[in-house]
């Protein structure tokens, strides 16, 4: 990887700035453009995206984009092509995002490229605000304590562990719904009940909130009127564990919890991309 010295952050929410703010606070040049509708306590650097062949690197927002061809910048006043900032960047430079489609990386060959969602540091860290963010939606949303309610966690990778540990620690009954007998049986090592979600599957009787971070259809019709009056909130990306308006007609108090921790803790976020960011530069170099 070249010499990094510089920073442009195109679009995203505020976690970005706080990133910025923690990579310029060691010393790194950082910008950020698409935030011209934000008025928050965060001071940044104003750079337009035409200018992006200036910085060294570039880091693209979590998640990149909504519609596959513009860059996700809710506070931005007018729409940033992804194609476009590729051709400003030019070749040869570090792109920093995640979950890159084939399609979209194509468009930035010739740069180097580095996929924070691939990390273990970054999945890690990224899961703790997650989960808290999760508690805080069960305590907002539910009718009744979180202690003593039975809750429904589908999937234990580090999203699902995350999540679960914590609703425990707060007292709740929590099930690990997963396909692998593997996972199943660590997740009932670590003392969770279980529930095989591989051949067709009931919902449990008793549950009150269920809790999706596995990014695949997981949830029928069947199981959406197993869950009528019980709290759902969708922690995955799309194609999400089913289909939340399918959900809401029949009667689930969905919540879409994508993207939790630029939501709930966007300072804590950013410096966990900040501190992803340094950790790949030195391992590179």
């Amino acid at each position: 990887m070249q010499k990094i010295r510089s920073f442009l952050f195109a679009g995203g929410d505020v976690r970005q700035l706080y990133a910025a703010d923690k990579l310029k606070k060691m010393g790194y040049e950082t910008a950020a453009s698409g935030f011209e509708k934000y008025d928050g306590a965060v001071a940044y650097k104003v750079e337009s995206v035409e200018k992006a062949y200036l910085y060294d690197a570039v880091v693209l927002p979590l998640p990149l984009t909504r519609d596959g061809e513009n860059i996700n910048a809710p506070f931005s006043e007018s729409k940033i092509s992804i194609k476009s900032l590729s051709e400003f960047l030019g070749k040869g430079k570090s792109v920093f995002g995640g979950k890159m489609s084939g399609d979209i990386a194509k468009l930035f060959y010739g740069n180097k490229i580095c996929d924070c969602y691939s990390r273990e540091d970054f999945q890690l860290l990224n899961a703790l605000p997650t989960a808290e963010g999760i508690a805080e939606i069960a305590l907002r949303e539910l009718p009744i304590t979180v202690n003593g309610a039975e809750i429904l966690v589908l999937g234990f990778g580090r999203t699902g562990k995350a999540i679960g540990k914590l609703l425990k620690v707060m007292g709740a009954d929590v099930i690990i719904g997963a396909r692998k007998t593997a996972v199943l049986a660590k997740a009932e090592d670590e003392g969770f009940k279980t529930l095989n979600i591989l051949a067709d599957f009931d919902i449990p009787l008793k549950i009150r909130m269920a809790v999706n971070t596995v990014p695949a259809q997981i949830l029928s019709e069947k199981h959406l009127k197993q869950l009528k009056g019980c709290l759902y909130a969708e922690a995955a990306s799309a194609p999400y564990g089913t289909d939340l308006e399918k959900a809401r007609g029949a009667g689930v108090n969905t919540v879409l919890a994508s993207g939790l921790p630029g939501k709930i803790a966007p300072e804590s976020a950013g410096e966990i991309i900040a501190e992803t960011i340094i950790n790949t530069i030195k391992e590179d170099s």
